[in-house]
């Protein structure tokens, strides 16, 4: 016959106090070590010529070499012969992030704040998702 244990009021508080700290920091080791991948689609105005186009395509290519936290980029014009399901969308971007963070900090980083004032205006639909992956 197995004993059973008894646990008081503060030893079941203090495991579970123990069990919710190491799950907060597993949680942020995670955080810090899952990479994160920014998926963009735009819709650009019929007007947009191709010139614009690959003028965005070039700035965001810049990102990669000056925006930190950042492990891959790439970007370019529609070229999908699959029509019906182009939806108008033209311009696709794709950037992996370390983590997280680096994916917000980009958000906010002069560049693609620039990005967003020049681009913004010719923009009549966008997509965006983020993803963790290992």
């Amino acid at each position: 016959m197995k004993a059973r244990m008894e646990w008081g009021r503060g030893q079941r508080l203090n495991l579970f106090m123990a069990i919710r700290t190491k799950i907060n920091i597993t949680n942020k080791k995670q955080e810090d070590t899952i990479m994160y991948e920014h998926i963009v689609i735009l819709k650009l105005g019929s007007k947009v010529t191709i010139y614009e186009q690959e003028e965005a395509v070039k700035l965001v290519h810049t990102f990669k070499e000056t925006i930190p936290g950042i492990v891959d980029l790439s970007a370019g014009i529609n070229v999908s012969e699959e029509v019906e399901h182009k939806q108008g969308y033209t311009l696709g971007i794709r950037v992996t992030f370390e983590n997280q963070q680096a994916c917000r900090d980009y958000i906010q980083h002069p560049l693609h704040q620039n990005l967003l004032q020049r681009i913004g205006p010719l923009v009549e639909g966008i997509v965006v998702m983020d993803y963790p992956f290992a």
